[in-house]
């Protein structure tokens, strides 16, 4: 079980998915609305959540800002997918095991 922030912008169906894999998921949409980027990177370190998101920015903020994270984050960058199928393939990569931890994992699927 991973400890989850997921961005305003991550759709609910993955949300959802991840949930229903018995992660322990924080939404910014639904528990923090409105907040900046760079409060949700902060509470994401502080709390050692894996960063779910598409804003490109929360790479760029991290590494300005000198954050360290015991979690690491999560680019989704994607063609346009219905959500779940981007659910799907987001609950397939979490269960590869990947060591997240300080790490910001990038990639394109679809």
């Amino acid at each position: 079980m991973l400890s989850i922030l997921a961005d305003e912008n991550v759709p609910s169906a993955v949300v959802e998915a991840l949930q229903r894999a018995d992660h322990e998921v924080r939404w910014a949409r639904v528990d923090f609305p409105g907040e900046s980027d760079s409060f949700l990177c902060e509470l994401a370190q502080r709390e050692s959540r894996l960063l779910f998101t598409f804003d490109k920015d929360f790479g760029e903020l991290a590494f300005r800002s000198s954050l360290d994270s015991d979690a690491g984050g999560a680019l989704l960058r994607t063609g346009i997918l219905a959500p779940a199928k981007l659910a799907a393939i987001v609950a397939a990569a979490l269960k590869q095991q990947i060591l997240w931890a300080g790490h910001c994992q990038m990639g394109n699927v679809g």
